[in-house]
């Protein structure tokens, strides 16, 4: 399938689908029952997902330097799950003095991790990387799986086809969970880098990202601060947004689904944003997650806005990290 016959879609997410057998009826009828979190014994077999081999090598390495208002930005490489090569940049303030507060940006499907360099590649965006580093805090960004310089891992085919193609539930899975892991691997390598203060990392996650944030802070507990913005909630209001996904394979989602990890984050301070015209779930569905999240921090803000927030959220997300981290 050509990419160029994959329509247009005016989302930003990425949905991770795991075949797990066993654990029917995650979901139920009732809108806030269908999020209830699964027992703690079922959360501990899907947290088996994303362990890893901390012994194997990662391999970090700079393969360039470019530069970059408010800092110096390096590019690199590292191995990261199942032995994939990641790519990423990573950039440190020229004002303050190390260690530095580390800030780790997600993007959301289709993005890569230049999304930040302009707030998702809009001409007009703003400039969350470079405003992030002038706060003074380094930023890390990678290419999450199957997207940037990474796309070969989809066979050269936009992940946006995932959203919008019956029977790629496999490349879903695998696309959710390499991103966790290679985040988690990335972390080990930032906590030994005497650059970078081990016990002020944040991430900032849109979409995709926004979900994949609240998944590593529920694994993760180096992460301090979370700002996850547009995160998709997956109850029936999420898949009646995508046909090829169909709400009666609901219980594929139940191991990375955002309610089953809400419970379990770590972060000490959380910010949950959300657009009021986000077809994506409703009210009531968002702050129920808000109230699931252990953080003794948290708090959710509404924007006027779709799926596609814009500079209103982004000076809220600087100023939460700026506040908080």
């Amino acid at each position: 399938m050509s990419s160029s016959k994959i329509p247009r879609i005016r989302l930003c997410l990425v949905v991770p689908m795991f075949i797990l057998a066993g654990f029917s009826h995650v979901f139920g009828a009732e809108p806030m029952e269908s999020m209830k979190p699964v027992s703690n014994e079922v959360f501990q077999a899907f947290s088996t997902f994303f362990q890893y081999d901390k012994s194997e090598p990662l391999e970090f390495r700079i393969v360039g330097e470019d530069p970059f208002p408010n800092g110096i930005r390096y590019k690199f490489t590292y191995r990261g799950a199942d032995k994939k090569t990641v790519t990423g940049y990573m950039a440190f303030p020229t004002n303050g003095t190390p260690p530095y507060p580390c800030m780790i940006l997600v993007h959301g499907i289709t993005g890569n991790k230049n999304w930040w360099d302009r707030w998702m590649d809009d001409p007009e965006g703003s400039l969350v990387a470079e405003r992030i580093l002038a706060i003074g805090y380094a930023v890390v960004a990678i290419d999450c799986a199957n997207h940037g310089e990474r796309l070969a891992e989809n066979d050269f085919i936009s992940p946006q086809a995932m959203l919008v193609e019956s029977g790629w539930m496999n490349r879903l899975r695998g696309m959710y969970l390499r991103s966790v892991v290679d985040l988690r691997r990335l972390l080990d390598h930032l906590e030994t880098d005497d650059r970078i203060d081990p016990a002020r990392f944040g991430v900032l996650g849109y979409s995709m990202g926004g979900g994949i944030s609240l998944v590593l802070s529920g694994l993760d507990s180096r992460v301090k601060v979370v700002v996850a913005g547009a995160v998709p909630i997956w109850s029936e209001t999420t898949f009646n947004c995508f046909p090829a996904l169909p709400y009666a394979e609901r219980d594929l989602l139940a191991p990375v689904a955002p309610f089953n990890f809400a419970p379990h984050v770590k972060a000490e301070s959380l910010l949950l944003a959300m657009g009021k015209q986000d077809t994506l779930f409703t009210k009531a569905e968002a702050e129920y997650l808000l109230d699931l999240i252990s953080s003794p921090d948290k708090e959710i803000r509404w924007y006027d806005y779709d799926h596609y927030m814009k500079e209103a959220f982004v000076e809220d997300a600087l100023q939460w990290l700026k506040d908080n981290l």
